[in-house]
């Protein structure tokens, strides 16, 4: 490992998403370990399982000094058997497994549907002060997350950023879907903007605190999330815009 190096644990590493986590991580000089249902061949190390194996999730955050948590369900879907496994229970036990092994940084996956309502009908930009309007139970379950990573830097000192993700496309049938709604396509988040994004949350110095940052690219029309505390706290300026390499994503 360079000087300045870091050990980071992606959680849905083998997601489209988490792929391209890893790859701006590595590129950065990180050592990058992948926790997933399926392997992620491109981590130095990996663990493959549920997010709800208790054991498994403990394993591997022996040695992490940041842990960025993207493992989820990442759209609605049946609350009991799906949502609630996977976005809360497996929540619960990567925190829980953080904290009991001293990682002192957690980058949490939220979601710009946590402010669906604002999102869709403005005012714009989006402050992260905006109170959540969530667009239904999925956002519930990512709010969910924004509350327990404020507690976590609250009662054990973490730094932690919750993430309101832009729109991702998983594949070319959901690019399709971004394509035919204005929004979607102005909060857009291309592959290389999050690879650069992602290294920046392990990068920057530590002392932050508890912070709730967007994460898109440029707009195409119309700016609707804030993105100075992108820039204040990581940083970080995007540089794409829809549909810029898109592809790299599957």
């Amino acid at each position: 490992m360079k000087a300045g190096s870091k050990t980071v644990l992606v959680t849905g590493a083998a997601g489209a998403l988490g792929r391209v986590a890893v790859r701006g991580l590595k590129a950065a000089g990180h050592e990058v370990w992948g926790l997933d249902l399926a392997a992620c061949p491109a981590c130095d190390r990996q663990f493959v399982g549920d997010l709800q194996d208790e054991d498994l999730v403990m394993a591997a955050c022996d040695g992490v000094e940041v842990l960025i948590h993207l493992g989820a369900v990442p759209d609605d879907a049946p609350f009991i058997s799906e949502l609630m496994p996977a976005n809360v229970g497996g929540l619960y036990q990567v925190l829980t497994a953080a904290q009991r092994h001293g990682v002192s940084r957690m980058v949490i996956a939220s979601s710009g549907q946590v402010v669906w309502g604002t999102q869709q009908q403005g005012p714009w930009p989006i402050s992260v002060d905006e109170p959540p309007r969530p667009r239904f139970w999925y956002a519930v379950t990512k709010e969910l997350g924004e509350i327990a990573g404020r507690m976590f830097h609250r009662e054990y000192g973490m730094d932690v950023l919750s993430v309101r993700l832009g729109a991702c496309p998983r594949s070319r049938e959901h690019a399709d879907e971004i394509s035919r709604n204005e929004v979607h396509c102005d909060v857009y988040f291309s592959p290389r903007d999050a690879a650069r994004f992602f290294a920046s949350t392990v990068d920057v110095d530590s002392g932050f605190g508890y912070q709730i940052v967007y994460a898109c690219s440029r707009p195409v029309k119309r700016l609707r999330y804030d993105l100075e505390p992108l820039k204040s706290i990581l940083g970080f300026e995007p540089q794409d815009q829809w549909p810029d390499h898109m592809e790299e994503y599957w």
